[in-house]
């Protein structure tokens, strides 16, 4: 099957859709960069579908972002998803979570952020497969290119004066002693963001907290700094660990070979490695990746095994912990296992691992063993119930 494959840099996204709108071409797009993926399907030079394995763009995150559930629903409905087969959506709806109207209109803004924030990229990769159907689990959308076009235009306008005002990611945001109106707090996002910046947290760690993409997140920000009531602190500096010129290819895939999983995605998160173009470094960090889960899953966090703080000490990145081994100490609280955390929060499996592990050896979490009794967040599906409109 022939197909187009190229660089963002070498074909611009507008340049791309012009194209596809043009030719009319039916197929899918799928725009990759590092571990992350999107994919965006077109019916005769239209957007109808979309996906994504972005954490934030997940729909449970989505919904708790926007205040719609919480962790624990979250936690149990992705539970009986497992033991039904159903979707999510559907689940929330026969429990009367949520209504039928508000989860669309929640899916058609997560597929638009899924759509319009890839204008926000500032390099990946593409491969256009023409004929190939949206999947089952696509969100479906009826997006005019043209009109994507201007969006994206527009973002890119606001993007400039986001990355003016916030020069990295890991700058400290402050609250002024100035306090905002209500309607400036009025949405559920708005007032977790403002919440969030308590001096302490870098503009990445509140992204992350928050669930949400870093351009929505950074556009509110953006508005509560012209209005003085945050400011940018200073910026804190992300040690890397210095590493002698390699082949990484090799070095990698002489740590697979070796079952050395570990050092594998440590040697992945160090260097920063992306695969851009090359089949073969993919498939190399999507072994290492899952052989460190196995091995994981298999002797240190089993998950089913339940998450305790073990010290009554504040951390702080001055102990070495990366941002997200912070986030996942704020939600352990004792009742979470490791299967629910990987569902609740906000970050990939992989992440979500690494940082326990990490919060393990630092000596800031012990895992025990599930409690014997069941729990107590166990539902079952009404299949006679009608969905709630």
């Amino acid at each position: 099957m022939s197909y187009l494959e190229s660089s963002l840099s070498v074909m611009a996204l507008p340049d791309l859709l012009q194209w596809v709108e043009m030719a009319k071409k039916t197929g899918l797009c799928r725009f990759t960069r590092g571990a992350i993926f999107r994919q965006v399907f077109f019916r005769n030079g239209q957007i109808v579908a979309c996906s994504s394995n972005e954490p934030h763009l997940l729909l449970g995150q989505f919904l708790i972002a926007h205040g719609r559930i919480d962790e624990l629903t979250l936690q149990t409905y992705m539970d009986l998803q497992q033991r039904t087969r159903r979707s999510l959506g559907e689940l929330l709806i026969r429990a009367g979570k949520i209504t039928d109207h508000v989860l669309q209109r929640l899916i058609v803004a997560k597929a638009e952020e899924t759509i319009f924030g890839l204008f926000d990229w500032p390099d990946g990769t593409f491969r256009f497969d023409p004929d190939c159907p949206p999947q089952k689990d696509s969100m479906k959308i009826e997006l005019d290119v043209h009109s994507v076009l201007m969006e994206g235009a527009r973002r890119f306008d606001e993007l400039n004066m986001i990355r003016e005002a916030f020069p990295s990611p890991n700058a400290v945001l402050h609250k002024t002693d100035r306090d905002p109106d209500a309607p400036t707090v009025a949405s559920f996002m708005g007032q977790k963001l403002y919440e969030a910046v308590n001096g302490e947290r870098t503009l990445a760690e509140i992204v992350l907290l928050c669930r949400t993409s870093e351009f929505l997140a950074c556009s509110f920000l953006l508005t509560l700094v012209q209005r003085g009531l945050v400011r940018v602190g200073e910026t804190r500096q992300e040690a890397r660990p210095s590493s002698p010129e390699i082949d990484v290819a090799d070095a990698l895939a002489e740590l697979v070979e070796q079952s050395e999983f570990e050092k594998a995605v440590d040697l992945i998160e160090d260097l920063g490695i992306k695969p851009e173009q090359d089949e073969a470094l993919a498939k190399l960090i999507a072994e290492a990746e899952s052989g460190f889960l196995a091995h994981a899953y298999d002797t240190t966090t089993a998950p089913d095994a339940v998450p305790h703080r073990s010290t009554e000490k504040s951390a702080s990145q001055d102990d070495g912990l990366s941002p997200e081994a912070l986030l996942l100490l704020e939600m352990i609280n004792g009742t979470w296992d490791v299967r629910s955390l990987v569902w609740i929060v906000p970050m990939r499996t992989i992440d979500v691992i690494r940082g326990l592990i990490q919060l393990v050896r630092a000596g800031f979490v012990e895992l025990q063993p599930a409690a014997q009794s069941a729990g107590s967040n166990d539902v079952t599906l009404d299949t006679a119930s009608a969905p709630v409109t």
